[in-house]
């Protein structure tokens, strides 16, 4: 009695211990497959990214050159400019009716208004070309009159028409004369301009004030040199504008030009240039075009 008695105290105590046994190795698995993965190696830190830099500005081209041998910057005028009035030759201020501006890839128009005049405000950099836009029947006395946007605030150009088939004689006249009618590839061209007061006598004091010269040279000419006698030249790109003030009656201006042809031109090629001449109060008067034919290069 005695023995069973200690067996039925022993066995319980040993079921007890192996269930606590089996319960700590069921529950170990468990919670090391709970515990956390070994955290990664951070990666550096990034270096910091540079500012974006601002675009270079563009080009402007040469400042004005004066008698060909020494340059000076211009600062442009961010804002400019163009205004004038439309004249009908021998008839009247002519209303209400288009003027075109120009450039490389833009185009605006406005109206004159009762009076003829018309006004292009708010005006950037760059070189704008103006023309009349008429009807059947009108001719324009200037076509292409090109300025350089941004070289002054405020530009008058005066723009005329006529009727018929003869244009009207203006009081001055420009000419413009080339050193030879046929050149070569990579040849050197000189354009000579002159411009003379023609309105009176010296005796009638009749000065032109604010006159100005411009000459768009045609693309496939890279100008090289240029001079003028009176006032100062500025080449922007490939426009010149010669800006020469007042002219005394009988006083002459001459404007020389030197510009390259281009090597990738063809050959009978026909390369036409004119200038214009942009006087206070009157109509903007131009050059006859000018052509020289290209020529063939022999190879021996």
């Amino acid at each position: 009695m005695k023995k069973r008695g200690v067996l039925y105290l022993v066995l319980p105590a040993l079921v007890f211990l192996v269930l606590v046994v089996e319960l700590v190795f069921a529950t170990l698995p468990t919670a090391v497959a709970q515990e956390p993965p070994p955290e990664r190696p951070k990666p550096p830190p990034e270096r910091p990214k540079p500012p974006p830099s601002w675009p270079e500005p563009p080009e402007v081209g040469p400042g004005p050159i004066i008698d060909g041998d020494r340059s000076e910057g211009i600062s442009p005028v961010p804002c400019s400019g163009v205004h004038g009035i439309v004249i009908h030759w021998g008839y009247r201020n002519e209303p209400k009716l288009p003027v075109d501006l120009s450039g490389g890839g833009w185009q605006t128009l406005k109206l004159t208004d009762d009076n003829g005049y018309y006004s292009f405000d708010g005006l950037g950099l760059g070189v704008g070309l103006l023309n009349l836009v008429l009807p059947p029947g009108l001719s324009p006395l200037t076509t292409d009159v090109a300025i350089r946007l941004g070289y002054q605030e405020e530009f008058e150009v005066n723009l005329g028409l006529y009727g018929g088939e003869v244009a009207p004689s203006l009081p001055v006249t420009p000419t413009m004369t080339v050193s030879d009618i046929g050149a070569l590839p990579g040849e050197t061209l000189a354009y000579t301009i002159q411009v003379t007061n023609t309105l009176g006598l010296p005796s009638t004091g009749r000065k032109m004030g604010d006159v100005m010269v411009t000459d768009l040279l045609p693309e496939c000419l890279t100008p090289v040199a240029v001079t003028s006698t009176v006032g100062t030249l500025e080449l922007w790109g490939n426009l010149l504008t010669a800006d020469i003030g007042e002219l005394a009656p009988g006083q002459a201006v001459t404007i020389t030009v030197k510009a390259t042809v281009g090597e990738d031109i063809l050959p009978t090629s026909v390369i036409t240039n004119r200038a214009s001449l942009i006087y206070g109060g009157n109509v903007t008067v131009q050059t006859a075009p000018i052509t020289v034919e290209v020529k063939a290069v022999h190879k021996p």
